[in-house]
């Protein structure tokens, strides 16, 4: 399907809509139709969701053999599922680096779906490097990052968002070569205080309150940083396991008009309960999160952003424009994308149509904007 209009749907205030695409392009919005008719039922017609932080999902992810054929099968699992769009999660490699740069140059499948890498460190505080290997964390190091900032698509960086522990001695210094190269900041797996991450305003926090020195009334930690500086944006887990669901309440409540939705998800996420292995280790999933089983460390969850913001939206902690702002639009403002987590004229159509109930009942995908749309989703392998 090339050409075709939306009609009868219900926007994220539940007001009617109508979306005309042709070529994967949104041409008008409660104006202009052709091409096949589509009737939403007068279900919710949202932009496509964006999942900022993702290591795995379905069985695939970056801990296991990146491939195309790897890596595709993670993006049309978390395609059916609603999440149109993602930033691969993994811990710093060159190597990685090196087969995502020959993987995305050669897919326009792949382009389309995986925004870029999101490395969490390499210039991170050991003492909360939680499950990331040990062996993938340094001190900073200009020479490194400038290594890992040449691999780059389009004459742009393929790592579009770092975390960093701002305490670090040389933080500074690649927190401005970051911010020159166009890449994201985000502070996390660190033991700053509150004042460490002051000093650099409007930066962005990896999974807020995990793997960090939290608010404490005697001596703040950087969780305390989004809720003093209203240009910081922040990363939440809300699957009631990383974060205590009242903690989720209060931080939506606080700054949801900045906080990102994530999953933090390993190969499990979206799988249910299960065992398995992730860097060389065994792990287990109770369907809510997973951990290693030697330790139990909990290293990401088992929730998709799909679930865990519709859950938001039923018991009350959010309305369906609060669950599209922190799902789509703000991880799309976070990494400049001006084309995705919206529905209007000129944007990609990455659109999806959720039922009264906030099931995914059919997705759209823009490949190739402008040329072809060669993805279309009814949900038929959930």
């Amino acid at each position: 399907m090339e050409e075709y209009t939306i009609i009868n749907a219900l926007d994220k205030e539940g007001k009617g809509i109508s979306v005309y695409v042709k070529d994967g392009i949104i041409m008008d919005v409660n104006g202009k139709s052709g091409g096949d008719v589509i009737d939403a039922g007068g279900n919710y017609l949202l932009p496509g969701l964006i999942d900022m932080h993702i290591h795995g999902a379905g069985g695939f992810g970056s801990d296991l053999n990146i491939t195309e054929d790897n890596l595709s099968s993670m993006a049309a699992f978390l395609e059916s599922r609603g999440v149109t769009s993602f930033l691969l999660a993994a811990s710093c490699s060159l190597s990685f680096l090196q087969r995502m740069k020959g993987l995305l140059e050669n897919s326009s499948y792949l382009r389309a779906h995986v925004i870029g890498v999101y490395f969490e460190g390499p210039f991170i505080n050991m003492a909360k490097k939680g499950g990331l290997p040990a062996d993938s964390i340094r001190e900073p190091d200009e020479a490194f990052l400038d290594e890992l900032l040449s691999y780059r698509i389009e004459g742009k960086p393929i790592v579009k968002v770092m975390t960093v522990a701002p305490e670090l001695e040389g933080a500074d210094k690649i927190i401005n070569k970051l911010k020159e190269a166009g890449v994201v900041v985000s502070f996390g797996h660190s033991l700053a205080s509150y004042s460490d991450a002051a000093k650099y305003p409007g930066c962005h926090v990896t999974h807020l309150y995990n793997a960090q020195r939290e608010i404490d009334h005697r001596k703040a930690g950087l969780s305390l940083y989004p809720f003093r500086d209203r240009s910081v944006t922040a990363e939440l887990i809300a699957d009631g396991v990383h974060v205590d669901m009242d903690v989720v309440d209060f931080t939506v409540d606080a700054i949801g008009d900045r906080i990102c939705l994530i999953s933090d998800g390993m190969s499990f996420c979206g799988l249910g309960a299960g065992k398995g292995k992730y860097l060389g280790r065994d792990i287990y999933s109770d369907g809510k999160a997973c951990y290693y089983s030697d330790d139990n460390i909990l290293i990401g969850s088992g929730c998709l952003i799909t679930k865990t913001g519709a859950d938001m939206v039923k018991r009350g902690a959010a309305d369906l424009k609060g669950f599209v702002r922190m799902a789509s639009e703000n991880p799309a403002r976070v990494l400049g994308l001006n084309k995705t987590g919206v529905i209007r004229k000129g944007a990609y159509a990455d659109l999806i149509i959720l039922d009264k109930e906030l099931n995914v009942s059919r997705v759209f995908k823009a490949v190739d904007p402008g040329l072809k749309l060669l993805s279309e989703c009814g949900g038929c392998c959930r």
